[in-house]
Order: C-alpha cells, then sequence, then structure tokens
C-alpha cells in the first residue's frame, strides 16, 4: 500500500497521488459552482432554507436506511474494483477519486454560498462520523487499486508473489469493513449528532 507511482523520472506515493486528484476535484467543484451561482445555484433554489428543515424533520426507517446505504457505497466499491483491472487502470481510478472530490466540493461551495460560515458546519454535520471512514475507505481503496497486479511478474518467486497477494487482498476487507461501519452510523447515529449539534 505504501508503494509508489512512476511519472518519468518521478515516483510519488500512491496516497500522495490520491490526496492530490481528490484535491483537484475539490477545487474544480468549488470553482465550478462559484461561477455559474448567478444562472443556476440561486435560480433553482437549490440547498434553501426548506431543504435544511426537511432534512431536521425527516423520519426515516432506520434498517431500510442502513440497506440503502450499505448497497450505494458497495456498489461504488465494486464499480473502483472493477476499474482497476481495465486497460485503463490508472486514469479510470484517478478519474473516480477526481470526480467524488469534484461532488464533495461542488456541495461544500453550495453550502457556503448559502450558509456563509454555517454552511462548513451544516456539511460537517452532514457527513459526522460516516465520513470519517468512508473517506479512510476510499483512500484505502484507492491505492490498492492504483497497486494492484493482476498477474505475477515473471522472474519473481512465486511463493512470494502469492503471500504478497494475499496480504492486499486484506486491504479489500478492511475496506469492506469500514464501509459496513459507515452504513451503521449514517443511518443510526448521524442525525442524533446533526439534531443535537446544528441549528440553523
Amino acid at each position: 500500500m505504501g508503494r509508489k507511482m512512476t511519472f518519468g523520472k518521478i515516483k510519488i506515493p500512491s496516497i500522495v497521488v490520491v490526496f492530490l486528484i481528490i484535491f483537484l476535484g475539490f477545487f474544480s467543484g468549488v470553482l465550478t459552482i462559484s461561477l455559474w451561482q448567478e444562472n443556476w445555484l440561486l435560480q433553482n433554489n437549490i440547498m434553501a432554507q426548506d431543504f435544511v428543515e426537511m432534512m431536521k424533520s425527516l423520519n426515516v426507517d432506520k434498517r431500510a436506511l442502513f440497506f440503502l446505504c450499505l448497497w450505494k457505497r458497495l456498489r461504488a466499491f465494486f464499480v473502483v474494483f472493477l476499474l482497476s483491472f481495465s486497460s485503463l487502470n490508472i486514469i479510470s481510478v484517478l478519474s473516480y477519486m477526481g470526480f467524488c472530490g469534484f461532488t464533495i466540493g461542488s456541495i461544500v461551495e453550495l453550502l457556503i454560498i448559502r450558509y456563509g460560515f454555517k454552511g462548513i458546519v451544516l456539511y460537517l454535520a452532514f457527513v459526522f462520523p460516516q465520513g470519517l471512514f468512508y473517506g479512510l475507505a476510499a483512500l484505502i481503496l484507492g491505492c490498492w487499486c492504483l497497486n494492484s497486479e493482476t498477474g505475477m511478474k515473471g522472474g519473481r518467486n512465486k511463493k512470494v508473489e502469492k503471500i504478497r497477494q494475499f496480504k492486499e487482498k486484506k486491504y479489500l476487507l478492511l475496506v469492506v469493513f469500514l464501509i459496513f461501519l459507515g452504513a451503521y452510523l449514517e443511518s443510526n447515529i448521524n442525525k442524533k449528532i446533526f439534531l443535537m449539534f446544528f441549528d440553523v
């Protein structure tokens, strides 16, 4: 997981590459919303006060919400996992990570435009604590995909290679566990924290 990616003669740790792509996506999302807010955001009343009030008064079936969250997160996991085996491994995986960053940046900027500094607090209230586990899962999965090898290299000891591949598969199990934990927190804990700490 700590291996480096080579760009010409430059070697960069894979986790740094994932962070950088997510940050660039985040910045792009912020910039896009900032440029289009007058013609799109304000006209469509997105993220307005009634949206927050609806979230505060919403009653949901926690069990159904858990399976819904779990399904959506695992679906994203399998998409990224399968992309890592495509012929465009690096490009496709990094594009997905960049899209995630873009989505986060767009939402944060929308909330800041609507509510000022409180928008940041509102976003954190929406994603805490499950966002911590989803974010960690995304970083681990992104690094795994960039480092994954579908076949064994010639000339290497097969036993050593099998051991290495087995150890790396454990990271996938960790990602799935983090997704399960995040889905549980999102469906059972998040709204309590939101109601407790945020009042627009």
